[in-house]
């Protein structure tokens, strides 16, 4: 028998991040839930409203075939999990094999009649150009409501593929308070501060997967055609994380660089953060990006591209600074701009009032009032 109130939940990533995002949104839920996870969650005990079942467990299987082979084995135990308990709403939080996933998702809902809800945290998956577009639009008519983060990625949905305006909610995501090791921060800081020479500089930084849809591609063709920056010792920039296809052999040879392809601990992560000057993150395309969210949650000064809603925050108070997407000039014209203006990044980085207005408005405790809020009204 269908359960009119039962939420189901599903997640297939739920860790680092994910887990921090997923716990955030059901914080202040009283409804119950049932939380379909991996079994790596690796953040804080949810609340005994909500039924945690941890059954992915393909995140750390390389072995391509092995992996798919997992998650579809996990798709059906949630099939049966759906049939035994019949929840009022199921709520996605990402597609790992869409074309999969939308034939699931639509059997699903013709047996069992539910509400499905779907949390468009891009558009598209990164890095796949137009691929999924057709399945993506089949998904998009099929559920019942859409949840994105910000008003640029809903008109983008909206106008690309063809739905429906009220079928919107614009909920944001909440800023990501780091998981780290405290102990194990404070026994590699000696070797960190060895690895990254900073003092007295001006410190870029761009942190995570190095890829061409972030835009790190063109910090290099600036970096390496500037000697504005390329030259000047009052500056360091650090690019650390796994390469995707950048090639930093362009600029490695300047001392002001510091390129680590590998990636990083969080206790690395979290003193890069706090060592950065200004966090770079110049998208050629997002919806919306956890590493904004990390930065804002540190008080770190930011340069966003316009894409999707990565530049809302500065909309609320000025806690960094704007470019163009996928615009060379503009992105060099504010890097030289920092560079010459220093006092300029630190007032923004000091600026407490500014951070904590920004901040509150990305609150968790009103992203989940406002997704409660969402799960009342379909339950209508």
């Amino acid at each position: 028998m269908k359960d009119g109130k039962l939420v189901f939940y599903i997640d297939p990533q739920s860790a680092g991040n994910l887990s921090a995002y997923d716990y955030g949104v059901l914080s202040e839920v009283s409804l119950p839930v049932v939380y379909v996870c991996s079994r790596y969650y690796d953040y804080k005990e949810m609340g005994g409203n909500i039924q945690t079942i941890p059954i992915f467990s393909y995140n750390r299987i390389s072995n391509p075939l092995l992996k798919l082979l997992s998650y579809l084995w996990s798709m059906i135990r949630l099939f049966w999990m759906i049939a035994r308990k019949r929840p009022a709403i199921i709520h996605i939080q990402w597609l790992r094999v869409p074309h999969f996933d939308y034939m699931f998702y639509w059997l699903v809902n013709h047996l069992f009649k539910l509400k499905i809800i779907f949390t468009a945290h891009n558009v598209l998956p990164h890095n796949t150009g137009n691929r999924y577009k057709g399945i993506y639009r089949k998904m998009y008519r099929l559920v019942g409501h859409i949840i994105v983060h910000a008003d640029a990625t809903r008109k983008e949905i909206q106008e690309d593929f063809g739905i429906e305006p009220d079928k919107f909610s614009v909920i944001h995501h909440g800023t990501l308070k780091m998981s780290i090791d405290s102990d194990e921060l404070k026994r590699q800081e000696a070797a960190f501060k060895q690895k990254y020479p900073t003092e007295g500089k001006i410190v870029f930084t761009s942190l995570g997967e190095q890829s061409p849809y972030k835009g790190i591609d063109l910090l290099v063709d600036i970096w390496k055609d500037t000697p504005e920056l390329n030259n000047n010792g009052n500056l360091q920039i650090i690019f650390a994380g796994k390469n995707a296809g950048i090639d930093f052999s362009l600029i490695s040879g300047f001392k002001n660089v510091t390129i680590v392809d590998e990636r990083i601990s969080n206790e690395e992560y979290y003193f890069l953060l706090h060592q950065a000057d200004v966090y770079l993150l110049p998208y050629r395309k997002i919806s919306q990006s956890g590493a904004l969210f990390t930065a804002m949650e540190e008080h770190v000064p930011m340069l966003v591209s316009d894409a999707g809603g990565l530049a809302e925050p500065l909309e609320i108070d000025k806690v960094g600074w704007k470019v163009k997407a996928n615009d060379k000039d503009s992105l060099r014209e504010k890097l030289l701009w920092l560079a010459a203006h220093p006092d300029d990044i630190k007032k923004v980085r000091n600026n407490t009032e500014a951070w904590q207005r920004v901040c509150e408005n990305y609150s968790w405790d009103t992203i989940s009032r406002q997704t409660q809020a969402l799960y009342d009204m379909m339950n209508q």
